[in-house]
């Protein structure tokens, strides 16, 4: 009986196979009816090719295949493989051109420079504006709270003169002062 199974080959960690038609019976390393392709698992993305129509002949004439084969050429007729292949590829050459875009970013800075003197006075305006305002909020807030923190709210407020108010003497303070 003939079975389509993996041949290790390659060196120690290393492992690299080919893909052959052999006899079940022998041992992997015997030699093989015919080779059909190859396999590399080390490979970044996996390296697999595989004679399918000749895999198909041989599975016509009885050949077994072995699982790791079966999906292995299953990969393959769906484009697994190819698309991982292709997006390995495209991240190479996206490695190969950072170092280019690298230089770049070096030159724009200097031209960012040169315009931002004339933003500057704006973006500063701005900001004194905004911290302006922050401050006014913050001064209402803290009056709101010492009004509502004094008991007696409106009396005690009538009682202590506000900051902003000009000072008036009420009819019962003009009494105590005669």
């Amino acid at each position: 009986m003939l079975k389509i199974r993996l041949r290790r080959m390659g060196k120690r960690h290393r492992p690299f196979y080919r893909v052959v038609v052999s006899d079940s019976r022998s041992v992997p390393t015997a030699p093989a009816v015919e080779e059909i392709g190859h396999y590399d698992p080390m490979a970044n993305p996996p390296s697999v090719k595989v004679d399918v129509d000749r895999a198909q002949h041989w599975v016509e004439q009885g050949a077994l295949m072995s699982p790791t084969v079966k999906k292995l050429v299953k990969q393959l007729r769906t484009g697994r493989i190819e698309a991982a292949a292709a997006a390995a590829e495209k991240a190479k050459q996206e490695k190969k051109a950072a170092p280019a875009e690298a230089a770049k970013p070096a030159e724009e800075p200097q031209a960012a420079a040169e315009e931002a003197p004339a933003e500057e006075p704006a973006a500063a305006e701005e900001a004194k504006a905004e911290e302006a305002k922050a401050e006014e909020v913050k001064a209402e807030e803290k009056k709101a709270a010492a009004k509502g923190a004094t008991e007696g709210g409106e009396a005690a407020a009538e009682a202590a003169p506000s900051e902003d108010a000009p000072e008036e003497t009420t009819e019962a303070e003009a009494g105590e002062e005669s």
